[in-house]
């Protein structure tokens, strides 16, 4: 290194630096993650699965074009039909929670409502809210007691599905394989659901191994319903 290269700055100047670098560092890693994502997106696009060649229905072909309907026309109007039974959001009876908006003042000479003043109801309207989702840690734990009347200790056992010391509960694996095989979801697209929507972080390889062990399992059942149909009167005469 030549000598006349070395540049000395102050520490804070350096402090300083050393900052913008690391901002930039993150900026450019979620820019990664983001070019990631629209990469995948443009696979798919290009090349994704589609009813052609796939079993995929048709109604989820990637840029798939609604200018050609094979239904046949029927003459009605488009939407609900008459005597069609809607699923208008009711009130419910019993509320989970009721607040009370009353007025603190006379909107026409303003004075103050006393303590105690009577409140007449005019209206009630209801909104239906969903409760913010928190994982919920449920801690199991064993116990021995030792025998009063032998001397020697009983210890209870932990449910056997527990294998480690904190793991995953079966609600949660059954919903990314929901998540997967049923709305077609990409791994890292359910891994970003995971974390914005249930508040758990989770890595692409923990879903891919939830997924192949819940495929292992399902296996027994899909040989089972293989064999039916091919043992089926209707199947056979095909």
């Amino acid at each position: 290194m030549i000598i006349e290269d070395i540049i000395s700055i102050s520490k804070r100047d350096y402090l300083n630096l050393l900052q913008i670098i690391n901002a930039q560092a993150k900026q450019i890693d979620v820019q990664a993650k983001v070019i990631k994502y629209l990469k995948q997106d443009i696979r798919l696009l290009k090349n994704g699965r589609n009813s052609n060649t796939s079993s995929t229905p048709s109604s989820q072909d990637f840029s798939r074009s609604n200018k050609h309907n094979s239904r046949k026309k029927t003459g009605r109007s488009s939407g609900g039909q008459k005597g069609h039974k809607g699923s208008t959001l009711k009130m419910v009876e019993t509320p989970d929670e009721i607040k009370k908006h009353q007025p603190d003042y006379c909107s026409h000479c303003g004075e103050a409502f006393e303590e105690g003043s009577e409140f007449e109801l005019q209206k009630r309207r209801q909104e239906v809210v969903i409760q913010p989702i928190v994982p919920k840690y449920i801690e199991h734990q064993s116990f021995s007691c030792t025998c009063q009347k032998c001397g020697k200790k009983t210890t209870s056992q932990l449910p056997s599905h527990l294998r480690a010391n904190v793991q995953y509960g079966k609600n949660i694996q059954s919903l990314i394989a929901y998540l997967s095989v049923f709305q077609y979801l990409p791994s890292n697209r359910i891994k970003v659901y995971m974390k914005d929507v249930m508040g758990l972080e989770m890595s692409e390889g923990t879903i891919y191994n939830f997924l192949k062990s819940m495929s292992q399992r399902a296996e027994p059942v899909y040989q089972t319903i293989k064999e039916r149909l091919f043992k089926s009167p209707s199947t056979a005469s095909l």
